[in-house]
C-alpha cells in the first residue's frame, strides 16, 4: 500500500506540481480546497501526513492544525506558505508541526522535506 498524503491548498495547480513530484518518489496525494474538505477526508481515510497552505480561506492552516491537535488529531504536518516565511514560521512555532516550507518550492527541497517528516514511500 502506497504512503498517502493529504494536500490542502486552494490552488489546484499547486496541488497538481505537489502531486506530480511526490508521484514520482511512490506517494499518492489527495488534494482538497478547503479545511472542511480535508476534514472530511481526514474522517474516512489514513494519512502518513498532510500538506497545508498557511493562506487558505475560511480558516488559515494554522488555525486549522491548532483545532485538530486540541482535539487530540496529530498526523505530522507540512505547513507551505507564500506568504512571509517567518512569520509563518513563528505562528506554527508552538504546534506539533514538522516542517514549515515556503513556496515556490524546488523539488529536491520538497522531496527532502516529505521524507524527514513522513517517512520514504512503502
Amino acid at each position: 500500500m502506497a504512503s498517502r498524503i493529504l494536500v490542502i491548498d486552494d490552488e489546484p495547480l499547486i496541488q497538481r506540481v505537489i502531486q506530480a513530484m511526490l508521484h514520482e518518489y511512490g506517494y499518492v496525494v489527495d488534494g482538497v480546497l478547503t479545511c472542511a474538505q480535508a476534514e472530511q477526508m481526514l474522517a474516512t481515510t489514513s494519512y502518513c501526513g498532510m500538506m497545508v497552505d498557511y493562506n487558505l480561506p475560511v480558516e488559515d492552516g494554522i488555525s486549522f492544525v491548532r483545532r485538530l491537535q486540541q482535539q487530540n488529531v496529530y498526523i505530522p504536518t507540512i505547513i507551505i506558505s507564500g506568504q512571509d516565511y517567518l512569520t509563518v514560521q513563528a505562528r506554527a512555532s508552538d504546534l506539533a508541526v514538522s516542517a514549515c516550507l515556503a513556496k515556490p518550492f524546488d523539488m529536491n527541497v520538497l522531496i527532502a522535506t516529505v521524507q524527514q517528516a513522513f517517512g520514504a514511500a512503502v
